[in-house]
């Protein structure tokens, strides 16, 4: 199957190329590097041209039909153009019947977020180029890669500490490189460990209020009333703290459902659209409650946060109160 990444591999850059999708991160990163491969750096300067936002089309076309200085190629960058959706019809006209007129002298690259692909611009490109689509990174594919990055620095790390890293600070793509970059230097060698992550790692809002659900769990009601009194510290609203207790412990209910139900974790996982790390971390902290206590405290959740907002209770306590009920 055709890839930017097997063009730069091959050298064989085509004339038009557009790069589109959720997952900004990897797309971008594949445009700096075919970029590299159209234009040599030290001749960047003389032969790119780069249209950030709605170019003028006369602009993009003239530039693409101006010879290279010193170069096989001039490469022309047009980024979030909207010319691939509705709102630029004329435009997108023009641009459409220059497509297969790009001369062999030129390259133009596309990056664009949102992408119809029933506009007669996409089948222009795909026809005489390349269209090639970033779907947003899937979980399973992520725990693969990150071990990866880490082998790279002859570093380990398992596909559950993977998971741990994804759990901990999210599934977007730049977020994860920046923070498996900040246990690089810290590891230096041998294996990252669950516990080098919660030293390096910024975790996520919902991270932490797992972290203090699962010490509730755990019957550690001191800890968890820690966890929740360095949240405010932090300036973390309560409410959206008791949104986040409230939605976790939904998550424990469906996982003592579905487990009842016979389902295993990668099942589970998929019907309620969670992390395979919370969905394993769940699965084992409803065995410490009934169903009847989760339905409570979702309800009792609830019954909070309409006492918060009326003004019948003070917000921290209210909390303090809920960890200290279903910790006991």
């Amino acid at each position: 199957m055709a890839s930017v990444k097997e063009d730069i591999k091959s050298k064989n850059i085509r004339k038009c190329y557009l790069l589109f999708g959720e997952e900004q991160f990897l797309m971008n990163n594949d445009r700096k590097v075919l970029e590299k491969a159209v234009v040599d750096e030290a001749e960047a300067v003389m032969n790119r041209d780069f249209f950030d936002g709605a170019p003028e089309i006369g602009k993009v076309i003239d530039a693409a039909e101006t010879m290279p200085f010193l170069s096989e190629k001039r490469l022309i960058v047009v980024k979030d153009s909207g010319l691939f959706k509705e709102g630029r019809k004329n435009d997108t006209e023009t641009m459409t019947e220059y497509i297969p007129n790009i001369p062999d002298s030129a390259c133009i690259i596309f990056a664009e977020r949102e992408v119809d692909k029933r506009n007669r611009l996409y089948k222009a490109v795909s026809k005489n180029g390349l269209a090639e689509e970033y779907k947003k990174t899937e979980e399973k594919d992520a725990i693969k890669l990150i071990p990866k990055i880490f082998a790279r620095e002859k570093i380990k790390c398992t596909s559950s500490v993977a998971a741990y890293i994804i759990h901990c600070v999210g599934s977007d793509m730049a977020t994860l490189e920046k923070e498996v970059n900040k246990l690089i230097p810290y590891k230096k060698e041998g294996e990252v460990t669950a516990a080098d992550v919660d030293a390096v790692c910024t975790k996520t809002l919902e991270a932490k209020v797992f972290d203090l659900v699962k010490e509730i769990g755990m019957k550690n009601i001191s800890k968890a009333i820690e966890i929740y009194r360095t949240l405010l510290i932090f300036n973390e609203p309560p409410l959206k703290i008791l949104a986040l207790i409230s939605r976790q412990f939904k998550i424990m209910l469906q996982c003592k459902v579905l487990t009842a139900q016979g389902k295993d974790i990668n099942e589970i996982k998929d019907i309620i659209s969670q992390n395979y790390y919370a969905v394993k971390e769940c699965s084992m902290q409803c065995r410490n409650f009934t169903e009847e206590m989760l339905k409570n405290a979702i309800y009792e959740c609830l019954e909070t946060d309409m006492g918060i907002k009326s003004g019948k209770i003070e917000a921290q306590t209210a909390l303090e109160i809920i960890i200290a009920k279903y910790g006991a």
